[in-house]
């Protein structure tokens, strides 16, 4: 089940990088959009954690956690109805953090520690 989970997680954010439609969707819906993918935003916070905690690639990790959490953020927002930000808004730091972490993750792979670093 872990694995299929991993699965789903990787197209949810493929989807997110790749489809513009999806982006706007998730940006008015994020509850909704997750839904379409079988997820909930529980897999998300468990996805923070285990990024959190990641001893293997550090740097990866390290690189991938601010954009997990803008995407709970981004949900809890959406659910504080009245209070939170328009869809326009969410839409806008969505589109920021995809391209921020892009960069952090080019930085990250170039920072990789060679094979037989393995301490």
């Amino acid at each position: 089940m872990l694995v299929f989970k991993h699965e789903v997680l990787l197209a949810f954010v493929g989807r997110l990088n790749h489809d513009r439609e999806f982006c706007e969707w998730f940006a008015a819906q994020p509850s909704r959009a997750l839904a379409s993918h079988g997820l909930v935003r529980r897999d998300l916070q468990d996805l923070a954690a285990i990024l959190r905690t990641d001893r293997h690639q550090q740097e990866i990790a390290a690189a991938l956690e601010p954009a997990v959490q803008v995407l709970l953020d981004l949900d809890e927002d959406a659910e504080d109805a009245g209070r939170g930000s328009t869809p326009e808004e969410r839409l806008a730091r969505l589109d920021a953090e995809l391209r921020a972490v892009r960069d952090r993750l080019a930085v990250a792979r170039t920072r990789r520690r060679p094979w037989w670093k393995f301490w």
